[in-house]
């Protein structure tokens, strides 16, 4: 039975493109069957929850790999659709939906796109995700 390798992240993780990306290549390489759950404009939430799930789905993983986003995106999900929300980075709104920017301009206006808390935040669910895959339960799986 081939091994399933597990690959997560933003769009750098996406197979949305006209080449081939690298989950698919590394899947390759170690001839195995690649699920790509890349997602453009994702964040950590995201891809924190994403690979919890298919951890307790999938069977047969023969390797795991995560690319972490940035820390400026809030993730949401409603009946299984997944949404990333950007805060402003210098002038730049990130968000297509008016009514995204005004409720992140909110958010800045009171403080919540603080470094600190986002930075704190993201390696809470690093360290998380890592303390699991070197749980008994899935310390066999090779995690990067």
């Amino acid at each position: 039975m081939v091994k399933k390798l597990l690959a997560v992240g933003c769009s750098y993780t996406e197979d949305d493109y006209p080449f081939p990306v690298w989950p698919k290549l590394l899947a390759e390489k170690f001839n195995m069957k690649c699920i790509n759950l890349g997602q453009s404009g994702s964040g950590n939430e995201y891809i924190y929850s994403r690979t919890l799930d298919t951890l307790v789905t999938e069977k047969n993983l023969g390797l795991v790999v995560v690319m972490w986003s940035e820390f400026q995106r809030l993730d949401f999900c409603k009946k299984g659709i997944w949404k990333a929300l950007h805060f402003k980075v210098g002038d730049v709104e990130r968000n297509i939906e008016e009514w995204a920017n005004k409720l992140m301009k909110t958010l800045t206006e009171r403080g919540y796109d603080d470094i600190v808390g986002q930075t704190e935040r993201s390696i809470r669910l690093f360290y998380s995700l890592q303390h699991i895959m070197e749980s008994e339960e899935y310390n066999n799986i090779p995690f990067y």
